[in-house]
């Protein structure tokens, strides 16, 4: 026998899934910010590889402006239109997750299992592991951003075939898999 669920009663919880999401992503879109700030000041990125600083540098400041600006006045605009705000919000977050993943394949590539590699790697699972709690509200979305900021790094360490870089991978397969078990339990 199937229970009928009352649409209300779902429309409600999403609007408060949501809208929680949204004020936990003030707080670690300051922090995609300031890491790639942080990136940018240690690593030599900068000056060997300014084009690629720039570019995803500029993309995940973008985004987390628009993340912080749209986070702040979710409360406001989500009754007028709850799927879009919704899905607007799932999608910048995958989006800042994809951009971290792709820049460390990319600083993977340029420094292969260099300390510019390893570090970017340290930022994107802590990365991953603040959003089993931010986005924790949202089992889907919190287990989608893990497998887009770790899932990369492990397929280029695999890839690499070297006993380090099998070893990377791997160790990124495992993160993402406590990070996803962490944010099933959330």
């Amino acid at each position: 026998m199937k229970a009928n669920i009352d649409p209300s009663f779902i429309r409600d919880n999403r609007k408060s899934q949501v809208l929680e999401i949204a004020r936990r992503s003030l707080t670690s879109v300051g922090a995609h910010i300031v890491l790639i700030i942080f990136v940018a000041a240690v690593t030599p990125l900068r000056n060997d590889y300014p084009t690629v600083l720039i570019g995803f540098g500029g993309l995940i400041c973008l985004n987390s402006a628009v993340r912080l600006i749209m986070g702040r006045k979710m409360p406001d605009i989500f009754d007028l239109r709850p799927v879009f705000w919704g899905r607007m919000n799932a999608l910048l977050n995958a989006l800042s997750a994809a951009l971290w993943g792709g820049l460390a394949v990319v600083i993977a590539c340029l420094y292969p299992l260099e300390w510019p590699f390893m570090f970017t790697l340290v930022i994107n699972s802590g990365l991953g592991a603040g959003a089993t709690s931010s986005l924790g509200p949202d089992f889907s979305l919190s287990r989608t951003f893990s497998i887009l900021i770790l899932v990369p790094i492990a397929v280029w360490g695999i890839l690499n075939g070297t006993a380090l870089g099998i070893g990377v991978g791997v160790l990124c397969i495992f993160c993402c898999f406590m990070f996803i078990r962490m944010a099933k339990d959330n």
